[in-house]
């Protein structure tokens, strides 16, 4: 084997090569004479992702026309890189073949899209009557705040049917692909995420479980805001690196964590505020979830038409 050390015998020979993990790629790949250039492809933006589900849905036996189906997937597969947008065409081939169907329809297209993103329905995994109305009174808080607030997108698709490990149900809205966060969409959607413990709170007779992963995130987002972004007035421009606390004050420590409480604490009066208000649609919302099990962009939209 010629070694790629950049004498005559090679030099008109280029070498190609492609990895997904690009993280562990062994240094001495990458010296002079070797594979000295890197170009990374990032995951596909909405544009690129309605031009790969054209690509794939047009080799299928469609029912409705492709370029509309493109357009409503694309926007529910924020972060799909082009293997995963493939694996839902091929998820949702298996689907009509399991539900004798001789056409791919919308229907099947986007319950495919669950199964890759949050794994299959369970069938068999049966939420009482009680846990059900908390669910849809829960995912109705989320779905609230994401359709009342300028700054975060609305919602596209909510359901009560438990789905993968661990979700009960979800509220799914249409991801920014904005690179750049201000602090209204930031704060936003920690109201957003708390609308979900605030409907329980205010409709079901006590908290439950079920905000444990939301109250993740909550805090998490604000750790960033506070003690990265730098756009807490009462700590400033100042970097604050979680993972190594031993370089700071303990005065400082405190401070950013009164900072997050204060946020979190400004985040769920607002979230309290408006759910109080909008109670009827909260009901409305709900009600409707329990008829029936997930509801759509279409549903929604009759939703809060009559606000």
């Amino acid at each position: 084997m010629i070694e790629l050390d950049g004498f005559e015998p090679n030099e008109n020979i280029l070498i190609f090569a492609a990895t997904n993990r690009l993280d562990i790629l062994d240094d001495a790949l990458m010296r002079p004479g070797r594979f000295d250039r890197k170009i990374c492809f990032d995951l596909p933006e909405r544009g690129d992702r309605e031009k790969i589900f054209n690509n794939y849905l047009k080799k299928m036996t469609l029912e409705d026309d492709s370029d509309g189906l493109s357009e409503v997937l694309s926007k529910q597969s924020f972060g799909f890189s082009g293997a995963d947008i493939a694996n839902i065409c091929n998820e949702a081939c298996i689907l009509s073949v399991r539900y004798n169907s001789e056409n791919v329809t919308r229907k099947i297209l986007e319950t495919a899209v669950d199964n890759v993103l949050l794994g299959p329905e369970k069938k068999t995994f049966q939420l009482s009557d009680k846990e059900k109305r908390i669910v849809a009174y829960h995912e109705s808080g989320h779905s609230v705040m994401s359709y009342m607030l300028k700054n975060v997108k609305p919602p596209i698709k909510v359901s009560i049917m438990p789905r993968g490990k661990s979700a009960l149900g979800f509220s799914q809205s249409e991801m920014s692909e904005d690179k750049l966060k201000n602090k209204d969409e930031l704060f936003e959607k920690m109201c957003v995420l708390l609308g979900g413990r605030v409907a329980e709170e205010i409709f079901c007779e006590n908290i439950t479980t079920g905000a444990s992963d939301d109250i993740k995130k909550l805090t998490t987002l604000a750790y960033l805001y506070v003690s990265r972004y730098g756009m807490d007035e009462s700590v400033g421009m100042f970097y604050f690196d979680r993972e190594c606390k031993d370089r700071y004050s303990e005065t400082l420590k405190n401070k950013v964590d009164t900072a997050v409480q204060k946020i979190i604490n400004r985040a769920f009066e607002k979230t309290k505020e408006m759910l109080e208000k909008h109670r009827h649609l909260i009901k409305k919302f709900a009600k409707k979830l329990l008829e029936k099990e997930t509801v759509n962009q279409i549903d929604i939209d009759i939703i809060f038409s009559h606000m």
